[in-house]
C-alpha cells in the first residue's frame, strides 16, 4: 500500500548544467554559512515542530475526544472503574432536563424537599417558589449537592428511587461499567464509573443547548437575586485565576476524598473544532496545584494544535486482484477500498507510520460480476493497533463468456473427483450387469443343450422301444423253410445266367 515514487521534474526552458564559477572570498564565506544553516535546519527532527503530547502521569484515567470528528484522540485507562465523584451530577442534570422540557416551570419547595439541605445559602428554603432552572443552575454552575438532592426528590419522590432512574438511564446510554449510589457523587461504597462511560453521558449533554448554555456561564443570578459563580475554574474566576481558560465551555469539575479531582471540560479551539477532556483521579501536587485542571487544559490545547486529517485509504488505490473464471475479455478483477478514508491524527503520524492488512472472503470469482460487490475488508494499523476498517469491493463489471463457461463447465465436471467416482461406479455397475447377462446367457445355452440332449435321448429310447415292439409282433419264419427258399432262388438265378 505504501508506494514510493520518485519524480524528476524539469521546468520549461531549463538550461543544461554549466560549470560553476569560482566565487570570490567573501561570497564563499557567506555561501558556507548559509549552507551550514540550511543543513542544521534539515537535521532538526520534524516532530519538534509539532506540540509534544502532554504528560498524564498525575491522573488515574484520561480521555481526549473531538466532537467534530467523533473520534477519541487519546486515552489512558479509560475503561478502568473509578469513583464517579462530581460527574454523578451530570446524570442528575440529564434526568432533570428530560423530566422538565420547560425549565421555567415553577415549583414550590417543601420541608420534605429541603430536608438535610446544605444549599440554604442559595435561598432554597421551605415554601420558596422558584423555576426549575434555578435548581438546575445551582447544580451545574455551583455544583451544589443540595440542589441535586432537591431535584432527585422532585423527580422521583426520594433519593433511592432517583438513583434507580440514574442507573436505568446509564444502562440505556450504554454506560455498562457505571453504578450510581446517590445523585451527588459523594463517596459511597459501590459507586463506580469509567472515562469511556462518562464520554457517552457528556456527548448526550453536549447535544442539549440548555445544558451547555448553563455550563459555559461564569455566573448566574437566581430569581431571588442570589448570584452563583461557576465552580469550574476553567470558566469561573471567582475562586481562583490559576486555571482560567478562555476557550473552555463546560462541563463539570469537583473532587472527593476517594475519587480525587475530576474534570469534564469542553473547549472551542482555534482550528474551529470542539474538544472534550475527561480527567479522573487528578492529584494535588506538592505546590498545591490541581493536576486535573492543568492536565485537562494541556490536552485540550494539544488537541487543537497537534492534529490534522490524513488520508489513509483511497477508493482509487488498487489493493489486490482476484482471478475471474469465464470472464468475457477479463481474467482478473481489480479490488479497491469501498470508500476513501481520512483519519484525524497527530501531526507526528505520517504515511510511513501506517500499515495495512486485508482479508478476502473469496479467492476466485466467476463471471458475471458487478462492480461494487463486497469481497473482503482492509484494516488500517497505526503502531500495530487497528485504527480503521473498510470493506473491499470489486472495481469493474465483468460479463460471462458462454463458450468459456461451457468449456470450463466440462473441464470442471470431468475433473471433479465426485464425478469421477460416480463415473467409475457407473462403469462398474454396467460391467457387472454385462457379466451377469453373459453368465445368464451361458447358463441358458447350457440348459437348452442339456434339454436338447435329453429330448434326443428320450426320442432314441422311444424309437428303440417302438422297434422292439414291431419285432415282437411280426410272425416268425421257419428256418428250414427259409433255407429251402433261398436255395431255390439261387438256382433260378444260375439258370438265368446260363
Amino acid at each position: 500500500m505504501k508506494d514510493k515514487k520518485t519524480f524528476s521534474i524539469r521546468g520549461k526552458g531549463a538550461r543544461p548544467p554549466q560549470a560553476p564559477r569560482t566565487p570570490k572570498a567573501p561570497a564563499r564565506a557567506v555561501s558556507a554559512v548559509l549552507s551550514l544553516l540550511a543543513l542544521s535546519f534539515l537535521l532538526i527532527p520534524f516532530s519538534l515542530f509539532a506540540d509534544a503530547r502532554p504528560s498524564d502521569a498525575d491522573t488515574d484515567a484520561l480521555l481526549l475526544y473531538c466532537f467534530n470528528t467523533d473520534s477519541i484522540l487519546y486515552e489512558k485507562k479509560s475503561g478502568e472503574k473509578l469513583p464517579p465523584s462530581s460527574t454523578a451530577k451530570m446524570m442528575t442534570a440529564l434526568l432533570t432536563l428530560e423530566a422538565y422540557p420547560d425549565l421555567s416551570q415553577e415549583v414550590t419547595l417543601t420541608e420534605e424537599l429541603t430536608a438535610n439541605n446544605i444549599s440554604q445559602d442559595y435561598g432554597f428554603l421551605p415554601n420558596a417558589a422558584l423555576p426549575v432552572s434555578d435548581l438546575l443552575a445551582a447544580l451545574v454552575i455551583a455544583n451544589a449537592n443540595g440542589a441535586a438532592n432537591i431535584l432527585s426528590r422532585l423527580i422521583a419522590g426520594d433519593e433511592t428511587a432517583f438513583v434507580e432512574k440514574m442507573n436505568e438511564r446509564a444502562a440505556a446510554l450504554g454506560m455498562k461499567d457505571t453504578v450510581y449510589q446517590n445523585p451527588t457523587g459523594l463517596d459511597t461504597e459501590g459507586a463506580s464509573t469509567t472515562a469511556r462511560d462518562i464520554l457517552l453521558l457528556a456527548k448526550t449533554l453536549h447535544g442539549d443547548g440548555r445544558f451547555t448554555a448553563l455550563a459555559s456561564r461564569a455566573s448566574y443570578t437566581l430569581t431571588n437575586r442570589f448570584t452563583l459563580y461557576n465552580r469550574n475554574a476553567l470558566i469561573g474566576k471567582w475562586y481562583t485565576l490559576d486555571y482560567y481558560y478562555a476557550r473552555a465551555t463546560g462541563m463539570n469539575a469537583g473532587s472527593t476524598e476517594s475519587g480525587g479531582h475530576t474534570l469534564v471540560a469542553t473547549s472551542d479551539e482555534p482550528n474551529g473544532y470542539t474538544y472534550l477532556t475527561i480527567v479522573l483521579g487528578g492529584k494535588t501536587a506538592s505546590d498545591g496545584t490541581n493536576t486535573a485542571y492543568t492536565t485537562g487544559t494541556a490536552f485540550l490545547k494539544w488537541g487543537g494544535t497537534s492534529f490534522r486529517y490524513l488520508e489513509v485509504l483511497s477508493s482509487a488505490k488498487l489493493v489486490t486482484t482476484l482471478p475471474v473464471r469465464n470472464g468475457d475479455g477479463r481474467s482478473e478483477m481489480p479490488v479497491f477500498p469501498e470508500k476513501s478514508l481520512s483519519l484525524y491524527l497527530p501531526d507526528t503520524v505520517g504515511s510511513d507510520d501506517l500499515t495495512y492488512t486485508y482479508t478476502l472472503t473469496r479467492q476466485e470469482l466467476e463471471a458475471p460480476q458487478e462492480k461494487g460487490a463486497a469481497v473482503g475488508e482492509i484494516t488500517v494499523l497505526i503502531d500495530g493497533e487497528e485504527a480503521a476498517r473498510v470493506t473491499l469491493v470489486t472495481g469493474a463489471d465483468v460479463t460471462r463468456s458462454h463458450g468459456a463457461f461451457f468449456a470450463d463447465f466440462l473441464k470442471r465436471f470431468f475433473t471433479n473427483p465426485f464425478v469421477l467416482i460416480l463415473l467409475i461406479l457407473c462403469f462398474l455397475l454396467i460391467l457387472r450387469k454385462i457379466l451377469i447377462a453373459r453368465r445368464r446367457a451361458r447358463r441358458k445355452k447350457e440348459k437348452e443343450r442339456r434339454l436338447a440332449e435329453r429330448k434326443k435321448a428320450m426320442l432314441e429310447q422311444k424309437v428303440r422301444q417302438n422297434s422292439g415292439k414291431q419285432e415282437a409282433s411280426a410272425p416268425r419264419e421257419d428256418p428250414q423253410k427259409t433255407r429251402k427258399d433261398q436255395a431255390a432262388e439261387n438256382e433260378n438265378q444260375e439258370q438265368k445266367g446260363n
